[in-house]
């Protein structure tokens, strides 16, 4: 049986190579300034991560997570990344989406999924961008978590599939596809 490796070819804009994991947390930005025409105004938050969107059609709190590990088999043809939200992660990103709400503004979540490059220590990246009903949808706060358990939202890109996202409050089986193209949502 003959093995194929999965290579993830990243979309044009995120094909840059990132020396640096802060660099990556940084990607949502880029994508936001770089899209021709879009006029938009950004104020940082309180914490690192965080970000106020002002753009011509609409406000927005964007929230971003990067992880560099990647999970699953490149062999089997699947990549995955999980992003854990610890107890201080879930108070946080409850606290953001609340005062979005509380403000008017809608709310993103930027996954940020680091990719291995042909260059030396470098990395790429997908971006996938979650609104508010996704996150909630992904999370699964109303699931019972046992002590010691956190709460995650994966990202699982297959060849010729695309890209998914799931969670604690959905299994892979229920997995919801996401544009390869996460600044759509931006």
């Amino acid at each position: 049986m003959e093995r194929k490796t999965t290579k993830l070819k990243t979309n044009k804009l995120h094909q840059g190579h990132y020396k640096s994991e802060c660099q990556l947390l940084g990607l949502p930005l880029y994508a936001l300034t770089s899209k021709p025409g879009n006029k938009v105004t950004i104020t940082t938050g309180e914490e690192k991560g965080e970000w106020l969107v002002a753009t011509q059609n609409e406000e927005y709190t964007l929230y971003a997570k990067y992880r560099t590990k990647q999970a699953g088999s490149e062999i089997a043809g699947e990549i995955r990344w999980d992003f854990q939200f610890l107890t201080t992660d879930e108070q946080r990103l409850k606290k953001l989406m609340e005062e979005a709400k509380e403000s008017g503004r809608k709310f993103r979540l930027a996954l940020v999924c680091g990719v291995k490059s042909s260059l030396k220590n470098a990395l790429g990246a997908e971006l996938v961008v979650l609104d508010e009903n996704l996150v909630n949808e992904c999370i699964g706060w109303n699931k019972k978590m046992e002590r010691g358990e956190s709460r995650r939202i994966s990202v699982r890109y297959e060849k010729h599939l695309g890209l998914h996202v799931y969670g604690t409050g959905l299994t892979d089986l229920q997995a919801v596809k996401v544009p390869r193209n996460g600044i759509e949502l931006l």
